[in-house]
């Protein structure tokens, strides 16, 4: 979930697809347990129908530096190979159900 609001802010509906293997019930627990611990943030619009989306609070975007070391180590000391490290950019949507995807800093390349 994390990595995946390190792109870009996301509707419930747009992590619902892209994590299919998860239930409503735990996304929804996780997302209120990240926006409880300050991860996350939850904004919902004004406008009729509200519209909520979640992303990345400064406290989770600190989080990334971390998250790159562990993909690097993964790549490196796990064996795994197909998997593509980048950094994640805005505007990098197309690459979200690319399931070989993995949100690295790009020290690695194509694996």
């Amino acid at each position: 979930m994390l990595w995946y609001l390190n792109l870009r802010p996301m509707r419930y509906s747009e992590l619902r697809r892209l994590l299919p293997n998860v239930s409503d019930k735990v996304l929804s627990e996780r997302l209120r347990e990240l926006e409880c611990s300050g991860l996350v943030r939850r904004t919902t619009s004004k406008k009729e129908p509200p519209v909520t989306v979640y992303g990345l609070s400064e406290r989770g975007e600190s989080l990334q530096p971390m998250s790159n070391e562990v993909c690097r180590w993964g790549a490196e000391y796990a064996g795994i190979s197909g998997v593509r490290c980048a950094q994640p950019q805005p505007g990098n949507e197309r690459d979200l159900d690319n399931r070989n995807f993995v949100l690295c800093d790009g020290a690695h390349g194509v694996r």
